[in-house]
């Protein structure tokens, strides 16, 4: 019985580095995209903000997955973010192309 919770605690938990690494790393990026895409400055320091922002969002994304009392909610909330992320991407760069 020891070796089941044992397993099943380790797959809890590399699941959740998995997901802190790959996720925060997605979400991290969308939302500097996002950011730099609505923030009225020039390109260049519309870019440099925004990356500085991705900082922290990645470590926000990486605290929010490892303090989730359960696994859906460690994938769902920065899935969440990065479902937000995307259409404002998507019609921003839309305007500017269109």
């Amino acid at each position: 019985m020891k070796s089941v919770n044992r397993l099943r605690l380790g797959i809890n938990v590399s699941i959740r580095v998995l997901f802190a690494l790959v996720g925060g790393y997605a979400v991290a990026n969308l939302g500097a995209v996002a950011f730099a895409a609505l923030l009225p400055l020039s390109q260049v320091d519309a870019a440099l903000v925004s990356v500085q922002v991705s900082f922290a969002l990645y470590a926000c994304v990486v605290v929010w997955v490892f303090t989730a009392r359960n696994l859906w909610w460690a994938i769902v909330g920065p899935l969440g973010v990065a479902v937000f992320c995307s259409p404002v991407i998507i019609l921003l760069l839309a305007e500017r192309l269109g």
